[in-house]
């Protein structure tokens, strides 16, 4: 497209704008021909010319889904109204598509009517929960059972205080001897006789025996003795001793071994009974606590103002922070047990060791020993005619020996019997004495016994009276208190429980994720619909079919300008279904430069020529000027303006090229000058008139609006005159 061009235009409408006389005048001093022209009326035209094109506006149509075409209405060069159906899709597609979003909002209506159900069961639950707790509020405080009891302890003291009493009168006066005195001192003479009797029978068996015979027998049988068993001892020696040293050291390292395996299982049975005994540290716990009373406390405070937005975030805080410590505690009491699991498996690894080192010490005795036996028993087969010899010599001088003894018995047999009776009655009278002391002794400890355990006995029933009277007092103290704890606990459990009960109420997390996706659903369906009613195509405007791309059977794929979009020009319609054309109106676009721009408005009038047609101006108004600009490759910026002609003509055709007036102003009907014929003098305009004689005088003239070529007169020339054109030499 050519450039803007800013040129001055005239346009006149009511007389012809030039009638040009070239003539020879003489006048005075006057050498040189000049022009004329007549004046005359006509409209002056003030304004921006720009080369310019027309762009007829064409509709794009397009299907707002993907599909198969099934029918096509309308053929190129038909002439549609607004809303002729135009073109189909298949649909079958589309009506599956609804029929399972209908199956969709089925299922989801039903899940959410089901969470509705659930919400209410858990609501109601809640406040069983809350009326159970109130009644255990609400009932009173028995303490007939503990009262009966503390009664029943007070009688029973009194009753041990009286029989303590009485012990203690009997523990001070328990026994008494008179009985046991007189037959101790019957059985003391008894005594002294039977002493007489030993000491005589004592003398007697204290003779000396005469055993020379038997010594020599015994001296002979022992010189044998020692010589046998010197030679055995010698025999023994020729075979050596048992060299117990790598034995004795396996030992020692087998159970240095077991020492050390035994202290390490002991300091991994400390370990994990440490880490068995560990607990969450206080911090973490109270953190955990703190938080969670801070949330109720957030949640009370909320629940009374939720409209209360600070009260709100602070409850999301209480929240993160209760979360956080939740995390902490988890993870401190997850620590814990994998410090336990570690611990358990380092204390098995332990006990195996143990066990092992314990294994390798009983092989290393049970060598030793087996090695041990092996040598005494080659020692054992090397000795053996020597061991014989002294085992011979060692019972000979064991006869003799019993030889001697039984000599000394056989004389002895007759002493000991009278000996023996002597001692048998000098016994029996100590021990009949001995027995009436122990007796006696026996008798009067039973007694202080008897009496100081009926004295204990009495003071324990006492004692126990007593505690049982504390433990009824106490348990009625107790019983209180701990009613008054369980009133306490269960008060507090009321609020929490309120609380939870409310979040529960307020939180309906289920129900409204059954219903979002409840409303997912339903928007599911109202997009399949909506997508229904796209397969058909409809004509937006009135209009001409200019192209039709596909045909049926062909597949189409979906436009985010379905169903129509406008455009200027058929040269940017594009690959659309079809294109429609509003034969109504008539645009044309031109490019104005930045410099020009702002001289132009829209609703601006405007002029226009078209080429190809001829001089006929046809008029319009500018409709938009597009604000974005484009600059070419020598760096001039444009902007798009667009015109809508007044009228139309089915001679004008898209694309032809035109020339577009921008008219600024306009004075209609008025008296017109050619500025060429206007000079000059002393400041003021004059022209030159001529006269009838074909002389000229010079006339000042009052000028008003101008475009450069022609100027408006509004006083001193009359239409009709000529005036002269150029310079005039005198």
């Amino acid at each position: 497209m050519r450039k803007t061009k800013i040129l001055p235009v005239f346009l006149a409408t009511a007389a012809a704008l030039a009638l040009f006389t070239g003539c020879a005048q003489q006048a005075v001093a006057t050498a040189s021909k000049t022009a004329t022209q007549q004046i005359s009326t006509g409209d002056l035209v003030v304004g921006l010319g720009a080369d310019g094109r027309v762009a007829l506006p064409v509709t794009n149509l397009n299907f707002g889904v993907d599909g198969t075409v099934s029918k096509i209405c309308v053929a190129v060069g038909d002439s549609v109204k607004t809303g002729d159906l135009v073109a189909e899709l298949d649909d079958s597609d589309y009506q599956f598509n609804i029929t399972s979003a209908q199956n969709n909002v089925t299922k989801s209506q039903t899940a959410y009517d089901n969470a509705v159900s659930q919400y209410n069961y858990s609501v109601l639950s809640d406040q069983n929960e809350i009326d159970k707790l109130q009644r255990t509020i609400n009932a009173g405080f028995d303490d007939y059972s503990y009262q009966t009891a503390v009664s029943d302890a007070q009688t029973a003291l009194s009753r041990r205080k009286d029989d303590l009493a009485k012990a203690q009168a009997a523990a001070d006066n328990p026994f008494d001897p008179y009985t046991y005195d007189n037959q101790i001192a019957d059985a003391q003479k008894t005594l002294d006789t039977k002493q007489k009797d030993f000491d005589d029978a004592q003398a007697a068996q204290l003779a000396t025996f005469d055993d020379y015979t038997y010594q020599n027998a015994i001296s002979d049988a022992k010189i044998n003795l020692d010589r046998k068993t010197a030679a055995l001892q010698t025999a023994v020696a020729n075979a050596g001793a048992f060299d117990s040293y790598q034995y004795d050291n396996a030992i020692a390292n087998a159970q240095t071994t077991l020492s050390r395996r035994q202290s390490d299982y002991d300091d991994a049975q400390k370990a994990y009974n440490d880490a068995v005994n560990a607990v969450v540290s206080d911090s973490v716990s109270q953190a955990l606590d703190n938080a969670l009373n801070n949330y109720y406390l957030a949640q009370s405070d909320y629940n009374a103002d939720p409209t209360d937005a600070s009260l709100k975030a602070a409850l999301s805080a209480a929240n993160d922070k209760l979360t956080a410590a939740q995390d902490n505690y988890d993870k401190a009491v997850s620590a814990n047990n994998s410090a336990v699991t570690a611990a358990n498996t380092k204390l098995q690894t332990a006990k195996n060791a143990v066990d092992d080192a314990q294994k390798a010490l009983d092989n290393a005795n049970t060598d030793k020993a087996r090695a041990q036996a092996s040598f005494e028993s080659g020692v054992a087969d090397s000795t053996a005619s020597a061991r014989q010899a002294a085992d011979d010599a060692q019972r000979q001088y064991d006869k003799a020996k019993t030889e001697l003894e039984r000599a000394i018995a056989a004389n002895n047999d007759t002493k000991n019997t009278a000996y023996a009776a002597a001692k048998d009655a000098l016994d029996a009278a100590q021990a009949s004495l001995d027995k009436l002391k122990t007796d006696k002794e026996r008798a009067q400890a039973q007694a202080a016994s008897d009496a100081a355990d009926k004295l204990k006995s009495a003071q324990q029933a006492f004692s126990d009276a007593q505690e049982s009277l504390n433990k009824a007092m106490t348990s009625l103290s107790k019983a209180k208190s701990d009613y008054a704890q369980t009133i306490s606990d269960t008060t507090v459990s009321l609020q929490l429980k309120q609380i939870s009960a409310d979040m529960n109420k307020n939180s309906n997390d289920s129900v409204s994720s059954a219903n979002f996706t409840l409303e997912e659903a339903k928007i599911a369906l109202d997009k399949a619909q909506a997508n229904l009613k796209q397969v058909k195509l409809y004509a937006p405007i009135d209009g001409q079919i200019l192209s039709i791309s596909k045909n049926v059977g062909e597949k189409v794929t979906a436009s985010a300008n379905s169903p129509g979009q406008m455009i200027f020009g058929t040269g940017e319609s594009g690959n659309n279904f079809m294109t429609l054309c509003d034969v109504t109106k008539i645009y044309l676009t031109a490019s104005i430069t930045e410099g020009d721009i702002v001289g132009v408005t829209k609703g601006m009038p405007i002029r226009v020529t078209i080429d190809a047609i001829g001089a006929d101006v046809f008029t319009g108004t500018v409709t938009n000027i597009n604000s974005i600009p484009t600059t070419d490759s020598n760096g001039i910026t444009t902007y798009t303006v667009t015109c809508m002609l007044d009228d139309t003509s089915d001679v004008i055709k898209d694309g032809m090229n035109a020339y577009i007036t921008f008219v600024k102003k306009e004075d209609k009907n008025v008296l017109l000058v050619p500025n060429k014929a206007v000079f000059m003098e002393d400041s003021l305009q004059y022209v030159n008139v001529v006269k009838a004689d074909g002389t000229y005088e010079k006339r000042k003239v009052v000028l008003g609006l101008s475009n450069g070529v022609q100027t408006e007169v509004t006083s001193g020339l009359q239409a009709g005159e000529n005036v002269l054109v150029g310079k005039v030499s005198s």
